[in-house]
């Protein structure tokens, strides 16, 4: 989930098998989207520490299993 990748960004990541989906991985219904229940595992990495906590404590209320 990024809402800033640009178009080469975004080749790369289709060519190696990630899928990409523009949008804030702090919203609830982007993650949703994002399919993160169905995840095995869910990096969180932006340039600041409490969004990423923030980040991984929405995504276990969303999947505790993650």
């Amino acid at each position: 989930v990024d809402p800033e990748a640009d178009a080469t960004e975004q080749e790369d990541l289709q060519r190696w098998g990630v899928r990409y989906l523009a949008g804030y991985g702090h919203s609830q219904d982007t993650l949703h989207v994002a399919r993160v229940a169905d995840a095995l595992a869910v990096i969180c990495v932006t340039e600041d520490d409490v969004r990423n906590i923030r980040l991984a404590l929405l995504v276990r209320d969303m999947s505790p299993d993650v």
